[in-house]
């Protein structure tokens, strides 16, 4: 999906597990990569792009996941965590396979993320939901 017209990106870090966009909205846009299992390390990888892009301050997330990809539960124990959670207000995550909303389910019901996280099937309503909580924080 495209970006609207209005919303520019300021930073972008692309590799084989991700890309990665600092958007002028506010929103910290991950894509993840066809066929690519997050495991632990790759998940370390990515933790640590995100963190580089940040800068220490914390955005709304917006994950985008590609249907192919995949994630350990090691790799979603790891991006649970407290360092996974410090540059987030909030994560919203866009997935539509199956194997992708049992793990949300795991996520949610075992892993208990200290800050709001929720999954949705179109980018669209997880713009909304993410631009709802930042207008309703200013």
């Amino acid at each position: 999906m495209e970006l609207a017209a209005d919303i520019k990106i300021l930073k972008e870090i692309s590799d084989r597990l991700c890309n990665i966009k600092l958007r002028s909205d506010g929103i910290l846009q991950f894509n993840t990569i066809k066929n690519v299992e997050y495991s632990k390390d790759e998940a370390v990888i990515v933790i640590n792009n995100i963190i580089n892009i940040a800068e220490g301050n914390q955005y709304y997330i917006l994950v985008i996941a590609e249907d192919t990809s995949n994630v350990t539960v090691e790799g979603m124990r790891l991006l649970s965590s407290a360092p996974a959670m410090s540059y987030a207000l909030a994560k919203a995550y866009v997935i539509n396979s199956i194997p992708h909303k049992m793990m949300a389910n795991f996520y949610l019901k075992f892993l208990k993320p200290e800050k709001s996280v929720r999954f949705f099937r179109s980018q669209v309503e997880t713009e909304k939901w993410l631009k709802s909580l930042k207008n309703y924080a200013i």
